[in-house]
């Protein structure tokens, strides 16, 4: 009996890159093993970021820590928004 095709999946990388692929996985969302490094030193270094600030913030409730940490939040959601416009491009 012979076999199925696979379906393929054309897919925009989700490092922010903007590179297009085809996968015949359909969970796949990065074009390469780099594209996919990239992203998650990004997402660790972001979170790291926002953890630091969140602990400054709730052991010595500094004035403006919170605020430091609205800023940082701010600055990820711009970057999220620009990776996500080029994207689109």
């Amino acid at each position: 009996m012979p076999r199925r095709p696979q379906p393929v999946y054309d897919r925009i990388c989700a490092c922010g890159c903007g590179k297009q692929f085809q996968s015949t996985r359909h969970y796949k969302r990065f074009a390469t093993l780099e594209c996919q490094v990239r992203h998650n030193n990004r997402k660790s270094a972001r979170g790291a970021k926002l953890i630091d600030a969140a602990i400054r913030w709730r052991k010595k409730r500094d004035k403006g820590s919170f605020t430091d940490m609205c800023a940082i939040l701010d600055d990820i959601i711009a970057e999220d928004r620009k990776y996500e416009k080029a994207r689109k491009a």
